[in-house]
């Protein structure tokens, strides 16, 4: 993937801008890996009870609790966004997950 593919994947969706206390829920379309020449970012598409598909660039702390928390594609995943830390240079987030995935069945329409 490239700058310019991402770009006008962006264009396609919302990109989520949140200020204190906006929250982003739905099911979690994709997560894709974007490569730039100094570093690796990844951008998630979420498709939002309110705002329709949505990406967002997975900052550290949402990363971090997606790993935590087993996301993944086809999770129903809420983010409430609280602002910069205190105190800290990064910014906080609340993630949680509902996991309305079926992996048997899942898995089984996908190896047919």
């Amino acid at each position: 993937m490239s700058r310019e593919s991402i770009t006008k994947a962006e264009k396609s969706n919302e990109t989520w801008e949140p200020g204190i206390g906006d929250v982003l829920y739905g099911k979690l379309l994709s997560i894709t890996k974007v490569r730039f020449s100094d570093r690796e970012s990844k951008l998630a598409t979420i498709d939002d009870e309110e705002l329709g598909p949505t990406s967002l660039w997975l900052k550290a702390v949402v990363d971090s609790e997606f790993a935590r928390l087993g996301v993944m594609e086809g999770d129903i995943v809420g983010i409430k966004y609280l602002g910069q830390a205190p105190g800290k240079k990064y910014f906080d987030y609340i993630v949680e997950k509902e996991n309305e995935r079926v992996p048997f069945i899942d898995d089984l329409d996908e190896a047919q």
